[in-house]
């Protein structure tokens, strides 16, 4: 097929790069040569780990791979045959590569919508060096996206810089994050400040924001892809590495990624219910940018102390006296709504004689704070009651979800850190839990 270069920019046509999750047909890799730099003296291992990876692809969708020849299509196809893995949806083009890291040279695609909500996809024809030229050859490589087009019919977007796809993560709704040490490294493209360098960003996936991390993890040939380092799992949710260990070298690094990804949480309202001592609204005052927080709690010295911890961290909460419950009732009956909602509340379950009492209260906390989230907000909702396990206790919250008739995406279910060890023959003493929640 042919294609065609737009000489507009894709922002400029309506043209968006898509989030990780977004629906898509299919699935384009790169097989790798034995000749290539990227798996020395270990080749032989890749055909059952790549079988594995398309098999489970293409059970979802079309999977497509480069490879140089016909040669190189029988192989995958016998490689597959192999592993047990059917190749209906398997297709080979014959597109040469000089390494397989097709996520970083293969094509960008961005997505429009016309007047009948039908989407049109085009081409980003991104320039590719190799991760700054460390690996030469590269040219088969930065030839990948135009073949591709060429194979689909796709218009091309030409924007005559270098980008990697691993570079750049999106989170669906106009925000870009990528790293200062990758995109502003002098062997990409020298000849751009960072303001070019966003505008491109902008213009070419379609994006209206740009958030900068810092560095990448130690050894890493990219010099600091942000896939590395964090992702988006949904269009508000970033979930992004650390390292515990302050004598290990991504010590630094990844905690200072984790400071500023913080500061990207800005403008949003807090909610804090059963707050105690106001641990997590002062951290997400202090840390997150939180343009508002409200902290509940019915124990007044509990309450004082949190005003203390406020005023100690010199940051601005408004402290409410009351009834969580109640509390909550009345921010539904107002129609009040907030970004992100934590529920700490006290022990409901300290005996077996209080679990159906216990329970009872943990779905209607739960049902409540959820009538207080946004659609899409953040909720975090914490269960100390030993008698309570972790699954039993995602089921509250799950059947609490049912009973608003919101959809919840579970991002993470923690529990007690080092500080609070469990016993092997006391499962009771796995006490403190904690949801963490996406409500839709």
């Amino acid at each position: 097929m042919s294609f065609r270069i737009l000489t507009a920019t894709p922002a400029a046509l309506g043209y968006s790069f898509p989030p990780e999750w977004a629906p898509h047909r299919g699935t384009w890799l790169s097989w790798p040569r034995p000749e290539g730099i990227s798996f020395p003296d270990r080749y032989h291992l890749l055909a059952p780990a790549l079988s594995r990876i398309i098999g489970e692809i293409a059970q979802r969708e079309e999977v497509h791979v480069n490879v140089p020849n016909g040669n190189y299509a029988r192989i995958v196809g016998e490689t597959l045959a192999a592993h047990g893995v059917g190749s209906r949806r398997v297709h080979c083009h014959h597109i040469p590569t000089n390494e397989p890291w097709c996520r970083d040279h293969g094509p960008a695609f961005v997505l429009r919508r016309d007047r009948r909500g039908r989407a049109h996809a085009a081409i980003v024809d991104w320039g590719y060096n190799a991760w700054g030229g460390k690996y030469p050859p590269w040219d088969a490589d930065d030839a990948v996206p135009t073949a591709v087009a060429r194979v689909l019919g796709l218009p091309v977007f030409e924007p005559g810089i270098v980008m990697e796809g691993g570079a750049v993560e999106f989170n669906g709704a106009g925000t870009v994050l990528t790293t200062r040490s990758c995109l502003l490294n002098r062997n990409r493209n020298p000849g751009l400040t960072r303001r070019e360098i966003e505008r491109y960003l902008r213009d070419y996936y379609g994006q209206r924001h740009v958030a900068w991390l810092d560095g990448g993890i130690a050894g890493d040939d990219t010099d600091g892809h942000v896939d590395d380092l964090a992702r988006f799992v949904d269009p508000r949710t970033v979930v992004i590495g650390i390292e515990e260990d302050p004598r290990d070298e991504n010590y630094e690094v990844l905690r200072e990624n984790r400071r500023r990804l913080a500061l990207l949480t800005r403008g949003l309202d807090v909610l804090d219910c059963c707050c105690y001592t106001g641990g997590f609204g002062i951290y997400a005052k202090m840390i997150g940018g939180a343009e508002s927080v409200t902290a509940v709690d019915l124990d007044e010295q509990a309450l004082e102390l949190a005003k203390a911890n406020a005023k100690l961290n010199q940051v601005r909460i408004t402290f409410a006296h009351a009834d969580s419950f109640m509390y909550l009732r009345q921010m539904q009956a107002n129609a009040r709504r907030f970004d992100v909602v934590v529920l700490d509340p006290p022990k409901f379950v300290p005996t077996r004689d209080d679990y159906a009492e216990g329970s009872r209260k943990y779905g209607d906390l739960n049902a409540l704070g959820m009538a207080a989230l946004k659609p899409g907000g953040l909720l975090l909702t914490c269960s100390c009651s030993g008698l309570v396990g972790r699954e039993d206790f995602v089921g509250m919250v799950k059947s609490a979800a049912t009973r608003m008739s919101r959809q919840l995406q579970i991002v993470d279910v923690t529990g007690p850190g080092p500080d609070h060890p469990v016993m092997a023959n006391c499962p009771e003493s796995a006490y403190l839990k904690a949801v963490w929640t996406r409500v839709m």
